[in-house]
């Protein structure tokens, strides 16, 4: 059996002196590792270079996009429509209601593009649009 040397003696106050030091050192790590956790939490609570925050952002590039493209370039041909149309009333009556249909239909195309996107937007992936959502 190993006899353990006595509390007061060099050599157990050496293996303490390495023991307190090793607990130093893991204390230190400990520490680093909290103030580490601590700043990557920060940082996921403001969004800084969350990849969640990049996914955010490209959804929302999308989103603006496929505004511009469906839905504010039918508002602009309505609105060109709508002028062409104004004139139309005096010089050439006939031809108003050959516009007014077509006016009628970007409308309508209008209308379904803002009800796909807004499903889309509501649901965790994009929906096709169904019968229901045209009225």
């Amino acid at each position: 059996m190993a006899t353990e040397p006595p509390p007061n003696s060099p050599t157990e106050l050496a293996r303490l002196r390495t023991t307190l030091a090793a607990a130093n050192r893991r204390i230190e790590q400990l520490e680093a590792e909290t103030w580490r956790l601590r700043a990557e939490n920060a940082r996921l609570q403001t969004g800084d270079g969350s990849p969640y925050e990049a996914l955010i952002q490209a959804e929302r590039n999308r989103i603006a996009q496929e505004i511009h493209d469906g839905v504010a370039q039918n508002l602009a041909l309505l609105l060109l429509k709508v002028e062409i149309m104004s004139r139309l009333v005096d010089i050439d009556p006939q031809r108003l209601k050959p516009e007014l249909d077509r006016v009628g239909q970007i409308l309508e195309s209008t209308v379904q593009q803002l009800r796909h996107l807004v499903s889309t937007m509501r649901s965790a992936r994009p929906a096709t649009p169904t019968k229901a959502d045209h009225g």
